[in-house]
């Protein structure tokens, strides 16, 4: 069995064209929302897994969300993890993803299961059980 899995990890990423996400290390140059940023290679990305109020439609603590990822990146390196559902930023040991989410600054997105999403969902929860950031304005406790 043990071989089976080594054989797999090994033609897998050279059959389909897949394999672990490489982080890359960038400075952060603009901050559109609370879940975007630009990067100093002109790439602008997504994080991953969260969804922060956006200001198209006026949304409820949107300028909050954007201010607050702005004091966490603005002008920071940052180590970025690709995925399919977009980046996982850290600053140092902090990831970004998270504390806007333990934050009450963005909310986790319906998605696969992973050990990421599980780590947000927790997050999430604590920060509605607090009523952190926009769950004491915005939101509603869909954990109780």
């Amino acid at each position: 069995m043990l071989r089976f899995v080594a054989i797999v990890s090994i033609v897998l990423p050279i059959v389909f064209g897949f394999s672990p996400p490489e982080p890359y290390y960038v400075q952060v140059v603009r901050v559109h929302s609370g879940d975007q940023i630009t990067l100093s290679t002109g790439w602008r990305v997504t994080y991953a897994c969260i969804d922060a109020p956006d200001f198209a439609g006026n949304h409820c603590y949107a300028q909050d969300a954007a201010q607050y990822n702005y004091d966490l990146t603005m002008g920071q390196g940052v180590r970025v993890v690709e995925t399919r559902e977009g980046a996982h930023v850290y600053v140092g040991s902090t990831w970004i993803n998270r504390e806007m989410v333990a934050r009450g600054y963005a909310r986790v997105t319906e998605g696969p299961m992973s050990p990421e999403r599980k780590a947000l969902l927790r997050a999430e929860r604590d920060a509605a059980q607090v009523r952190e950031g926009a769950w004491g304005i915005c939101w509603e406790d869909e954990h109780e």
